[in-house]
């Protein structure tokens, strides 16, 4: 095993040419198992959008889903939203970071954060960002697992973003984009920022 740490890796770097797009799903945990979807009241289904919509899957990079850990996220009411809207990754098996995971969104969550033609430049508002859920501190990232919060507490000010995965929805605090908040029937965890993840070969 090879561990590679790029001093300022940013998944927008990888994904600012299209030839890169299979980086974000070799990340996401390709090599796990896919875990089980769990039951929503809503199952997870395709929607007819217009383009340029975050339902509009024809418009998703090709090849993403497929490829992906199989970890989808949905509207409130059940639709599919791109995986430029949201990747949700696991730490790659191979590496021992299979405990890991983490969703690229942008910030607020909601935006489509892919760069669709080189020398393209998002507004910082939309660019990817990487939460992080390391609680085994397998990335080594000591800040990363000492700022997750299993038991944390909605700040009064956040916000629901509309995506879900199950029963777990997205929140976050509209002008701070230091974490996200993953909401479920067992409680609340925050999600810290971290855009500088090592990559394992």
């Amino acid at each position: 095993m090879r561990i590679v740490r790029p001093g300022s890796f940013r998944l927008a770097g990888v994904l600012a040419l299209t030839a890169a797009s299979l980086t974000l799903l070799s990340a996401c945990g390709g090599d796990a198992a896919a875990p089980e979807q769990p039951v929503a009241e809503s199952r997870p289904h395709r929607c007819t959008d217009a383009p340029g919509f975050i339902t509009d899957l024809s418009a998703e990079p090709r090849a993403w889903r497929s490829a992906a850990s199989g970890r989808f996220w949905t509207t409130t009411d059940g639709c599919l939203v791109r995986m430029d809207v949201v990747a949700d990754c696991s730490g790659p098996d191979h590496c021992g970071w299979a405990s890991a995971r983490y969703v690229v969104v942008a910030h607020p969550p909601g935006g489509i954060w892919r760069l669709e033609r080189p020398n393209e430049r998002l507004a910082e508002s939309a660019r990817p960002r990487h939460y992080v859920r390391d609680p085994e501190g397998v990335y080594d990232r000591p800040d990363t697992t000492r700022l997750l919060d299993l038991d944390a507490t909605l700040p009064a000010d956040a916000k629901d973003s509309g995506l879900r995965h199950g029963a777990e929805e997205l929140w976050f605090v509209p002008g701070d984009a230091a974490a996200v908040f993953v909401k479920d029937e067992s409680g609340v965890e925050r999600w810290p920022l971290d855009d500088n993840l090592p990559l394992c070969s």
